[in-house]
């Protein structure tokens, strides 16, 4: 049977290929044989149990992002939340521009957004396996405006972190939902905005 490496290698070609069937057949065929190398209870229990996990989550990542490209939104929410272990960061971004897809296509904005605002809350507190998490925040804000969820999507921005915050992509998308609920911080937001992109 091949190696983890050889269908790490079939599962991203997928991502590129926009293959999503293809990508789930291969992630339950190796998944099995991955959690087998998982600790019981916590990560790092025992030898080769750290590379498990992390092989497994960026795994998982191409087969989501497979989803994403094929137009299979709910299958890559899916497939995002059944992750065995801490999932990647490019995941959950996989995972949250599905939501949007879907509350864009389907005219399910406050279900979609409702989901896109659970993913995000499920962030482990300990962070998701990658270098940065700070587009994820941008991803969330992007859902929710795919979805038309304005009032959710302030909220959001105000509960960003402070670097969050000054990024341009999401001072843009809280000036976007300030302007659709004719809201007193409109011209505030979209002065930051146009600071920022300056």
């Amino acid at each position: 049977m091949p190696d983890s490496f050889c269908f790490a290698a079939a599962l991203a070609a997928c991502r590129r290929g926009a293959q999503a069937e293809r990508a789930l057949k291969l992630l339950t065929q190796v998944e099995p044989r991955l959690r087998a190398d998982l600790p019981k209870g916590q990560v790092g229990g025992r030898p080769g149990a750290d590379v498990a996990v992390t092989t497994l989550a960026h795994m998982r990542e191409q087969a989501v992002g497979a989803c994403v490209a094929a137009g299979k939104y709910a299958e890559a929410i899916r497939c995002h939340q059944e992750a065995p272990t801490t999932p990647t960061v490019r995941s959950l971004v996989f995972a949250l521009e599905a939501c949007g897809a879907l509350g864009l296509a389907t005219g399910a904005g406050a279900e979609y957004a409702s989901t896109a605002a659970a993913l995000y809350a499920l962030q482990p507190a300990d962070g998701l396996l990658g270098p940065s998490d700070d587009e994820v925040d941008v991803a969330l804000l992007s859902a929710l405006a795919s979805c038309g969820a304005w009032e959710l999507l302030l909220r959001s921005f105000d509960g960003l972190g402070i670097k969050a915050k000054a990024k341009k992509e999401c001072l843009a998308l809280a000036a976007q939902a300030a302007l659709a609920l004719d809201s007193p911080r409109a011209a505030e937001l979209a002065s930051l905005a146009e600071k920022a992109r300056g």
